[in-house]
């Protein structure tokens, strides 16, 4: 999880399972897509890298969400999320 040297995450997570990958024309890379438990609530932020890092409810996510393209792994993921969260 390439956020955790920059929130200050604990290091681990449960339950990590993949989901789906997806080509990323820079440069030539492939975006993979998890879905996983955080192992801690807790979120810093390092200030360069990541400068803010937080938790947001099921509403906020729903309609941030909205504004995704239609055609990304982020929109299929925050799909799976939000149908079995409700």
């Amino acid at each position: 999880m390439s956020t955790l040297p920059y929130t200050g995450g604990r290091r681990g997570a449960r339950s990590v399972t993949y989901v789906a990958s997806q080509g990323w024309p820079f440069p030539s890379g492939l975006m993979l897509g998890f879905h996983a438990r955080a192992a801690s609530r807790d979120v810093t932020v390092d200030g360069e890298e990541i400068v803010e890092a937080r938790w947001v409810g099921y509403d906020e996510f729903a309609a941030r969400a909205e504004r995704f393209r239609p055609d990304s792994i982020e929109t299929h993921l925050a799909a799976m999320w939000l149908s079995g969260h409700r």
